[in-house]
C-alpha cells in the first residue's frame, strides 16, 4: 500500500501544473539572474519557459530604462518526484545608449538586418531582427563630413584602386573614405548589388589585391580566413585576423548564395575578403546570427554563427562591368603557407569609413 501511494504521489507530481516564480535576484551590482521552475511535468512546456523568463528579463530591464544583455543561461529537464524542469538566466544591465546594447562596440545601432533581402537570409520561425551586419553601424548624431558615421572593411581587386565592400556599409553615404598604408585616401560607389549586398567601389592609387576564385569548388570543412577592422572604437585601427572554418553550404533557411562560417567575426568586418588556403577571394563576411534574438527563440546563445557571400555572386556582379572584370588576377592554384596567405590579405584590406 505505502508503495502504491509513492506511485501515486510520483505521478500527482508529474501532472501538477504551475511556475514558481522567485523573481529577479541581484547578484552583484548591475548583474542579475531569473531562475524559473515549470511545474507542468510531463506536459511542460521547456520553450515557452524559456522565452518567458527571457521576456520577464526583458521587462525589467526595460522599466528601469536599462537593456538586458545576456551572461549565460542554464536548462534543466523534467525529472520525477519534484525534479521540475527549470531555466536560469543571468543577464547584466545597461544603458539603452550603451555599445553593448547595440551588440556593437563606439557605434550607435539604428540597422540590424543584413542583407537587404533579409527574409530569405532568415530561417522558418525567425524574425528579420535575428541577424545584424557585422559592420559599425550608423550613427544619427554624426553630421555629413565631419565623424564618420559608420564603418565597416573593404578589399582591391585591381592594382589601378577597385575595391569591393557590402552595399549594407555604404548605402546612403555623402562620403567614403579609405584608411590605408598611405593614409586616409577618398573613394566612390561605382556600382552596386543591394539583392547581394555588394558594392564596387573606386580610389586612385596603386594597390595589391586579391585573386577571386568560384566558390563552387568550395568543400565543407574547408579553412577559410579573413582580415578586417572590427570595432575600431574599442579595438583600434589596426586590421585583425579572424581564422576559422566553412561550416554549412548554405546560409540561413538553406540560402545558396550563402556560406556559413566558423570565423569569429565582429561588427566592423562586414565587407571583408573571405580568403582559402590558396589565397583567393572565395566570400565577402556580410552577416551574422543575432544572439539576444536567436536567445529568445531558442533558449541558448548561438556561437560563431556567421556568414559570408559566396565569391560565384561575386564574379556574376563584376561581369556587368567589363573594364573590372578584365583587371581581375587569375585566381591561385596552389595552395600557400598560411603567413603569406594573411600577408596578401592585409595588404589588399582597407578600412571604409562612410559619412
Amino acid at each position: 500500500m505505502k508503495i502504491k501511494l509513492i506511485i501515486l504521489f510520483a505521478l500527482a507530481s508529474m501532472f501538477f501544473v504551475g511556475c514558481k516564480n522567485p523573481g529577479v535576484v541581484e547578484l552583484s551590482p548591475g548583474v542579475y539572474t531569473l531562475a524559473r521552475e515549470d511545474h507542468g511535468g510531463i506536459f511542460g512546456n521547456p520553450s515557452a519557459l524559456k522565452a518567458g523568463v527571457i521576456r520577464d528579463a526583458n521587462a525589467f530591464a526595460e522599466r528601469q530604462g536599462k537593456v538586458a544583455i545576456p551572461i549565460s543561461t542554464k536548462a534543466h529537464p523534467v525529472g520525477v518526484l519534484g525534479d521540475w524542469a527549470s531555466f536560469e538566466y543571468v543577464f547584466k544591465l545597461v544603458d539603452t545608449n550603451s555599445p553593448e546594447a547595440q551588440g556593437i562596440g563606439g557605434f550607435n545601432v539604428t540597422e540590424t538586418v543584413v542583407p537587404p533581402t533579409g527574409t530569405q537570409l532568415r530561417p522558418e520561425g525567425f524574425t528579420e531582427t535575428q541577424f545584424r551586419p557585422v559592420s559599425n553601424s550608423r550613427s544619427e548624431s554624426s553630421k555629413p563630413h565631419d565623424n564618420p558615421s559608420f564603418s565597416g572593411t573593404g578589399f582591391f581587386i585591381t592594382d589601378d584602386g577597385y575595391l569591393i565592400s557590402n552595399f549594407h556599409v555604404v548605402k546612403d553615404a555623402t562620403k567614403v573614405r579609405l584608411l590605408t598604408n598611405a593614409g586616409l585616401i577618398d573613394a566612390k560607389v561605382v556600382q552596386v548589388d543591394a539583392a547581394n549586398d555588394l558594392a564596387l567601389l573606386k580610389s586612385g592609387g596603386r594597390f595589391k589585391p586579391l585573386a577571386i576564385a568560384a566558390s563552387r569548388t568550395v568543400a565543407l570543412g574547408g579553412t577559410v580566413a579573413t582580415v578586417g577592422f572590427p570595432d575600431i572604437g574599442l579595438q583600434g585601427f589596426a586590421p585583425k585576423l579572424a581564422k576559422g572554418e566553412i561550416a554549412s553550404l548554405s546560409g540561413a533557411g538553406d540560402d545558396p548564395r550563402y556560406f556559413q562560417i566558423s570565423v569569429p567575426v565582429q561588427p566592423g568586418n562586414s565587407g571583408g575578403a573571405l580568403v582559402d588556403e590558396r589565397g583567393n577571394v572565395i566570400g565577402i563576411v556580410s552577416a551574422k546570427l543575432d544572439a539576444l534574438t536567436a536567445l529568445a527563440a531558442s533558449g541558448a546563445l548561438p556561437e560563431n554563427v556567421n556568414y559570408a557571400i559566396k565569391s560565384s555572386f561575386l564574379l556574376s556582379f563584376l561581369e556587368s562591368v567589363p573594364d573590372v572584370s578584365a583587371k581581375l588576377k587569375a585566381p591561385n592554384a596552389a595552395d600557400e603557407k598560411f603567413e603569406d596567405v594573411v600577408k596578401s590579405a592585409q595588404d589588399a584590406a582597407v578600412l571604409v569609413l562612410v559619412y
